[in-house]
């Protein structure tokens, strides 16, 4: 199915703007990457324009549609930042596109824990789902398998150098990497980090990303829809 038209464009490396509902934000996030790229924004995603990264070994980018707050930004009508041991159930439902082109790359959910009630995210876990990837792996070490929501998971943990967090990895199997997920309950990952001692009952979640980290290329991965239901005001 086509994407829909219009909405609107950033191109600033670390630019981000609100989608028409503004109920979620798309960020450019051009972090690892000198060359060009810009997101198109629509009300139930994004598309990545213009970017052709070069493959330098690491993730060029993380162009991304968040809830809750981001290094000083946050989204309207959520209930983030929230301490783990309150938070209700949440789930999300996210499709993706990634043209044929595509050599190394993940679509994978970004989510922030903070031993801080602020809104950076970055000093406690990141904890992040890779729906589906091509020839990249992630930061660690495999340290089991579970299934949760229907789909098995590689789990890796480990920490990136110069973090100061470290950070737990699910990976869809190979049998079961999708481009679409429907009511994938993130508490229940919330719960593994939880009885792995990766997360604390009383961190505080400050947001909730999904999004790519192209090593190569870019141009045309897609969030054709996306939501997060449980975390608005």
């Amino acid at each position: 199915a086509p994407l829909p038209e219009g909405g609107s464009e950033v191109c600033g490396k670390f630019e981000s703007g609100p989608t028409p509902s503004g109920l979620y934000e798309v960020q450019n996030n051009v972090w690892g990457s000198d060359k060009p790229q810009c997101v198109r924004i629509f009300d139930t995603g994004f598309e990545v324009l213009d970017a052709d990264h070069d493959d330098n070994g690491g993730v060029a980018a993380y162009p991304s549609i968040f809830t809750g707050c981001w290094h000083g930004t946050c989204t309207t009508n959520h209930a983030l930042p929230e301490q783990v041991a309150d938070l209700g159930p949440l789930s999300s439902a996210w499709t993706v596109r990634i043209p044929d082109d595509q050599e190394k790359w993940n679509a994978a959910y970004d989510i922030w824990f903070s031993p801080t009630n602020d809104d950076t995210g970055t000093d406690g876990l990141e904890l992040m789902i890779w729906i589906d990837y091509a020839d990249v792996g992630p930061i660690g070490s495999r340290q089991d398998t579970v299934t949760i929501g229907g789909i098995t998971w590689d789990v890796y943990t480990g920490r990136a150098d110069g973090h100061g967090f470290d950070t737990i990895s699910y990976l869809a199997t190979d049998a079961d990497k999708t481009r679409s997920v429907i009511d994938l309950p993130l508490n229940d990952f919330f719960d593994d980090a939880l009885a792995r001692d990766m997360l604390q009952p009383d961190w505080w979640l400050t947001t909730i990303q999904a999004g790519f980290e192209p090593w190569s290329k870019g141009a045309g991965l897609a969030t054709v829809d996306f939501s997060v239901t449980g975390v608005t005001t």
